[in-house]
């Protein structure tokens, strides 16, 4: 998947399969990349900082909206 795809829920879904994440199909579209983004090594800011500064995070795009 590339960083122009757009990140459904169904896409996010199918991405959290390379993490060992419980409860993938019951969690929300922001936990669930919240939860990616610690098993990527980054901090689970998504959607929690309004000016960020971190370009290459695969879901700026979408949390910066």
């Amino acid at each position: 998947m590339n960083h122009h795809e757009r990140l459904t829920k169904k896409v996010l879904r199918k991405r959290a399969k390379a993490y060992p994440i419980k409860g993938v199909s019951k969690m929300k579209k922001k936990a669930l990349i919240r939860a990616m983004q610690l098993h990527e090594g980054y901090t689970d800011c998504f959607a929690r900082i309004e000016d960020c500064r971190v370009s290459d995070c695969f879901y700026r795009t979408l949390c910066q909206k």
